[in-house]
């Protein structure tokens, strides 16, 4: 099953053995203001939940099974009574942490057993505002940033943050240049994880070495757009690449051998 969130507010699920789709919530406000910015699957506990993050400042968990929602409203700590927005979000394999970037640059851990108050909250490393996030393993993630920069994050406090450039070009002339990390996406076991930049290319990285791997595509090309999607299968062998025009935004989809 495959999960679509849409410019209304709605969203949509697809079946992929029979070809079929079907609206599974209706549209939510206007469609400015309702567009679903963020979505993600989990199982944990023996739910099924829907998390997805809309442009009015929600953040709804539903229970596809109890077909019940809680909504939480990210609460701005530099402006009281105001509320962040959520631009990136990811689930661990687990199915049970769920890592939120919102504007501000700050970075949420919710318990989806306990959804009512975050575990983990802080500001990243980053210089800018954050574009994407993907879980290594249970406890370490993975930010990326509109200024083409990642950081590796962990939960535990006696442990450093370390951020690089990953998406950085120098030209001829000698000027850098800086395309955002549109998406991040992570081997199932940790082992690699994998930037996808504004630039048209996909890097994968050892966040335990911390040192790249592999460039896709290899040589000096680059994609035909950027990056704005990542997903690993998991077998952690093959590497789904979204790209967008971003004039069009016509979107195309192809899968790497990793």
């Amino acid at each position: 099953m495959v999960f679509a969130g849409c410019a209304n507010g709605s969203i949509m699920a697809i079946d992929c053995r029979d070809n079929l789709q079907y609206e599974i919530t209706e549209p939510h406000g206007s469609s400015e203001d309702a567009a679903v910015l963020a979505i993600r699957h989990s199982s944990t506990g023996g739910a099924s939940l829907l998390v997805y993050a809309t442009a009015d400042h929600r953040l709804v968990i539903a229970n596809l099974e109890t077909e019940t929602e809680a909504v939480i409203h990210m609460a701005d700590p530099a402006s009281p009574g105001q509320h962040r927005t959520v631009v990136a979000m990811d689930v661990t394999v687990s199915g049970r942490y769920l890592v939120v970037c919102t504007t501000h640059r700050q970075v949420d851990i919710i318990d989806l057993r306990d959804p009512e108050r975050a575990v983990y909250s802080s500001e990243t490393a980053l210089r800018t505002h954050t574009r994407s996030v993907c879980w290594l393993d249970e406890s370490s993630f993975a930010v990326g940033s509109h200024d083409g920069r990642v950081a590796l994050m962990h939960t535990g406090r006696d442990q450093k943050t370390f951020a690089f450039r990953a998406h950085r070009s120098v030209t001829p002339a000698g000027q850098s240049i800086a395309a955002p990390v549109g998406a991040l996406a992570a081997h199932p076991n940790g082992l690699w994880f994998a930037s996808g930049g504004g630039d048209g290319v996909v890097h994968t990285w050892d966040p335990v070495q911390k040192r790249a791997i592999a460039r896709i595509p290899e040589g000096g090309v680059t994609l035909p757009d950027g990056v704005t999607g990542l997903s690993v299968n998991p077998a952690g062998d093959r590497l789904v690449v979204v790209t967008a025009d971003p004039a069009t935004g016509e979107s195309s989809v192809q899968i790497q051998a990793v």
